[in-house]
C-alpha cells in the first residue's frame, strides 16, 4: 500500500541550515558538488568527501554515464562504504549496461543483505519494480523508502525515484506536487529540475518541461555532467 501523499509532503525535505555551514557545505548545497569534494578534502572532512562522491555517482548512474559510475563505484569501496551500497550501485550499473535481468535479480536480492538499513531495501526493492514494468509497485514501495528516510539526502533520492514510478502510473497530481516540493527545497539541483521537466511533459506541458531541461541543458559547470547530459538527451527525444 502506498504511503498517503499528504504524509509523504509532511515527510518532506527541510531546507539544510547555513546560518554555520562550512564553506564545503555551502558550495554543496549550492550544487558545486566539485568545489564541495575539493573543499571536503581540504578540511580532511571524510565523510563530506563520499557524501559527494555519492551524489556524483547517484547523478551519473541517472544519466547513464556507465563509465563514470563504475569509476566512482571503485572509488567509493576503497573508502570503506557499507558493500550493501556496493551491491545497490553494481545492479544499478547492471541497468544502465542494459543487463536488465542482472540488475532486477541483484536489486531484489538486496532485500536479504540490506536489512539493518530497511530505506535502502525499499529503495531497491522498488527500482527492481520500475525496472521490471511494475510502476504501480514500485511506487508503493518507493513511496515507502521516503516514509524510512532519516537524511535530507536520502529524501531526495527516494523522491526522484518515487516520481520516475508515478510518471507511468499516470499519477500526474502527486508527481507534479513532490516534484514542485524537491524542487522549492533545492532549486539548485539540475536533477530535480531535470526531473521537474519529466513531469511536465508527461502532464502535457512540453514548453514548460523544455524551459527547465534548456537551462541545465546550458550550464553543465553549474549542474554537472549528470544532469546536462540527461537534459541535453530529453531535449533531443522530445525535439
Amino acid at each position: 500500500m502506498r504511503t498517503p501523499l499528504s504524509v509523504l509532503l509532511a515527510l518532506m525535505l527541510v531546507a539544510p541550515s547555513l546560518s554555520s555551514a562550512s564553506d564545503a557545505e555551502v558550495m554543496e548545497t549550492a550544487g558545486d558538488l566539485a568545489g564541495a569534494g575539493y573543499a571536503y578534502e581540504v578540511e580532511g572532512d571524510l565523510h563530506g568527501v563520499c557524501r559527494v562522491r555519492c551524489r556524483l555517482l547517484e547523478e551519473a548512474l541517472y544519466a547513464g554515464h556507465v563509465n563514470r559510475a563504475r569509476y566512482l563505484i571503485g572509488e567509493l569501496s576503497s573508502l570503506g562504504v557499507d558493500a550493501s551500497y556496493i551491491r545497490f550501485w553494481w545492479a544499478r550499473l547492471s541497468w544502465g549496461c542494459g543487463l536488465a535481468d542482472l540488475a532486477i535479480e541483484s536489486m531484489s536480492e538486496l532485500s536479504g543483505t540490506a536489512q539493518d538499513d530497511p530505506w535502502l531495501e525499499r529503495r531497491a526493492l522498488g527500482l527492481a519494480q520500475l525496472y521490471a514494468g511494475l510502476p504501480d509497485s514500485a511506487a508503493a514501495l518507493l513511496s515507502e523508502s521516503l516514509r524510512l528516510a532519516d537524511s535530507n539526502w536520502r529524501r531526495f533520492y527516494s523522491c526522484v525515484d518515487l516520481c520516475m514510478a508515478l510518471v507511468p502510473c499516470g499519477d500526474h497530481l502527486e508527481a507534479t506536487l513532490l516534484s514542485a516540493r524537491l524542487l522549492e527545497m533545492f532549486p539548485e539541483s539540475g536533477l530535480a529540475l531535470v526531473l521537474k521537466g519529466i513531469v511536465e511533459i508527461s502532464s502535457g506541458s512540453p514548453s514548460r518541461a523544455f524551459t527547465y531541461w534548456s537551462g541545465v541543458a546550458a550550464s553543465p559547470f553549474r549542474y554537472g555532467a549528470g544532469p546536462s547530459s540527461m537534459a541535453h538527451r530529453l531535449i533531443s527525444e522530445y525535439e
